[in-house]
């Protein structure tokens, strides 16, 4: 839609078929997806950030300079 009204003559003919099979390609992605996966995805990443945030907070209460500097 957005091509269609900033262009109607140029950019849309010419990206129209780009922009639909990048939807399409969008769309099986999103299908392909589980609830499953979504939830391992997040339990990675909240494991990833307990030990960045357990790492930063050991180095400050030992008195690493390297973090002071850092924050």
């Amino acid at each position: 839609m957005e091509l269609l009204i900033e262009s109607p003559s140029n950019a849309f003919p010419r990206d129209f078929d780009a922009e639909i099979n990048a939807h399409a390609q969008e769309l099986a992605e999103m299908n392909s997806r589980t609830i499953e996966t979504r939830i391992e995805q997040l339990k990675k990443k909240k494991a990833n950030f307990k030990v960045k945030a357990a790492c930063s907070c050991a180095r400050k209460v030992n008195g690493d300079s390297a973090a002071t500097d850092i924050a």
